[in-house]
């Protein structure tokens, strides 16, 4: 007999499922049928929480890139210093390897011109994203660390500069990490006053 879950529960087990087929494979890999398969559950108990796949996606994605960031920062926060915790995080996200979470960020931004679900949560974790950036950035200024003109917009800068480093690396093109992550630290470097080399 299967087991009866509170509707709370199944509910996040169908989004952990979800996230996990996301990070394992592709956004695109996330059906009703298959998480319902590998939960060992009909389909149209998937779709009773789910109706559509599109928002089950976007949910998936959203719980996938949420715990990527606050992993991220985790390591971040623990660092003696505001150039520590910048230099840090550009060292976990500009990166040799390809991350599971940069080429669902990939499917994610090719997916959401046609999956509104999805694109609605690509704007709220972008923004969260914005958001940790700035109080890092914001907390440097009060360190005495740097002094930005505008946190907010250096914030944007960087974030979109990391970006495009996603999509090159995430499709191995054009791409020689040293000089990538170089490039991206010097930016960085450049926009907040600080010496060559600091990142």
């Amino acid at each position: 007999m299967r087991e009866r879950k509170d509707p709370a529960a199944r509910r996040a087990e169908i989004v952990a499922t979800a996230a996990g087929v996301a990070r394992a494979e592709s956004l695109e890999a996330v059906t009703l049928r298959r998480v319902a398969n590998l939960l060992g559950v009909t389909s149209s108990l998937v779709s009773h929480y789910f109706p559509v796949a599109e928002q089950l996606v976007a949910e998936a994605f959203g719980t996938l890139v949420t715990a990527d960031l606050q992993g991220h920062f985790a390591v971040v926060e623990r660092q003696a210093g505001a150039v520590a915790r910048l230099r840090t995080l550009l060292r976990r996200w500009v990166t040799a390897d390809t991350e599971p979470s940069a080429a669902v960020w990939l499917d994610a931004w090719g997916q959401a011109r046609t999956n509104t679900a999805l694109r609605e949560e690509v704007n709220r974790r972008m923004l969260a994203g914005h958001r940790r950036v700035v109080d890092l950035l914001t907390a440097g200024v009060a360190e005495g660390a740097w002094s930005p003109a505008d946190p907010d917009a250096t914030a944007w800068r960087m974030l979109t500069l990391l970006d495009g480093v996603i999509v090159h690396v995430t499709l191995r093109v054009n791409v020689v990490v040293a000089d990538t992550y170089r490039a991206v630290a010097t930016t960085m470097e450049t926009e907040l006053g600080l010496p060559p080399g600091t990142l």
